[in-house]
Formats: structure tokens, sequence, C-alpha cells
């Protein structure tokens, strides 16, 4: 078993830890959607809905996963204070949705680079099932995520903290890194094709320059004949 999951498990938990995070007051609560709105920064139009439909795989990926980068992030800076349950529920949330969206871009995407850190990050998620599912992330047969909400209510905002701001967190984000390299790389090469494909079809297929610069053809009639 995974020595982390293992040292999580068997961490003994006080009595002020054990108070639920379905006591989710405080004053500074950050709204979920404006939440995964930032963090779709780099495109906010991707970030859900039917604008998603309107973009190639690859654009979803790049942003998807950079969405999932900025998330994990997020996770390990935010405040774990009993009072601030609201803002760690809606960042695990965003975490859920972003890393949910990256794997299904990936998907749809074609790359044998892409695939290798895909299946990693998925087997990274398999190892760490039981901490994940300790506090209301559920792991599908897919490979996805899925919110477990009347579970992550019921959990502490200690348990959350030594779930979501450490090792976990830290290693999906650079697993979103390597995935967004791959992203950017594949965007590139997309962008030189269509660049190439426009160049080709700005030239006549039919025609070619003599010398001096007069279009000939096998049809034509040389007038300085």
């Amino acid at each position: 078993m995974n020595e982390y999951i293992i040292q999580f498990l068997t961490a003994g938990y006080g009595k002020e830890e054990e108070i639920a995070m379905a006591s989710i007051s405080g004053a500074n609560i950050i709204n979920y959607d404006y939440l995964l709105r930032n963090c779709y920064s780099s495109n906010r139009y991707a970030r859900k809905g039917a604008s998603r439909a309107t973009y190639g795989s690859t654009e979803l990926l790049s942003a998807d996963s950079g969405a999932l980068g900025k998330i994990t992030t997020n996770l390990q800076e935010i405040s774990y204070d009993k009072d601030n349950g609201k803002n760690i529920y809606n960042n695990a949330k965003v975490l859920i949705e972003t890393y949910n969206n990256t794997v299904g871009s990936a998907g749809k995407t074609e790359s044998s680079e892409l695939e290798r850190h895909m299946k990693k990050m998925k087997q990274f998620l398999k190892d760490n099932r039981e901490a994940f599912e300790s506090i209301g992330i559920k792991i599908t047969s897919t490979g996805k995520m899925e919110l477990d909400k009347e579970k992550m209510l019921e959990t502490s905002s200690a348990k959350m903290e030594k779930i979501l701001s450490g090792d976990l967190s830290k290693s999906l984000g650079k697993y979103a890194k390597k995935i967004n390299t791959v992203a950017q790389k594949l965007l590139r090469e997309e962008a030189a094709k269509a660049s190439l494909k426009k160049s080709q079809a700005n030239l006549s297929p039919n025609a070619s320059f003599g010398t001096a610069g007069m279009s000939t053809s096998p049809n034509s009639v040389d007038v300085r004949a």
C-alpha cells in the first residue's frame, strides 16, 4: 500500500479536528463558478456547457489541463480552517471537474506521448484511491472522479487538508503540466499544418511562371513566336 496512504489511515485526529466540514460558515466564501472561471483564465468559454462543443479536442485539452494545474496549486495554498469549509468544498469540486474534463478531452486527442502521461495519471489515482475516497472523491472504473457530496460534507477540514494540500495535489499538478506541454506542442503542429495548407491553397494549381514572369500553361500560345 502506498506509504502516504498508510500514514494517513493511521493518523489520529483530536476532538477539534473531527468537526465536520458541513459547517460551511465564513465571510470570504469564493463562489464556485467564479473559481472555475478563474482556473480557465486561458480560455473561459471552454470551461463548461455548449461552448465546449465549439472547440477542437486539442484546444480543450490545453484549457482543461491548464485549469487542472491551477486548481492543484489552489489546493496547496487555501486556508483549511474549519470555518472555511465552503471554499474547501468548492475547490474540491473544481478539482473533480477539471480533472474529468482533462480525461475527456485527452480521450479525443491522438498522441502517443499524451497517452503515456494519461495512463500514468490514471494509475496514480488508482494507487491512491483510498485516500481520495476517504474525503468523498470516488474514482470510477473509467478513471474519472465522482463527488460523494454527503461524504465530503461530513469530512473534517483537517482531514481534507491532509489529502488535498500535500503530495497528492502536487503530483496531479505535475501530471497536468506535462499534459499541458503536450497540448501546446500539438497546437503548434496544428497551426503549422493549417498555415501550410493555406499557403498551398493560395497557389494556382494549373499555372506556372516563366522567366519573364508570364503565366504559361500547356494550352497557352507563345505570342513571341
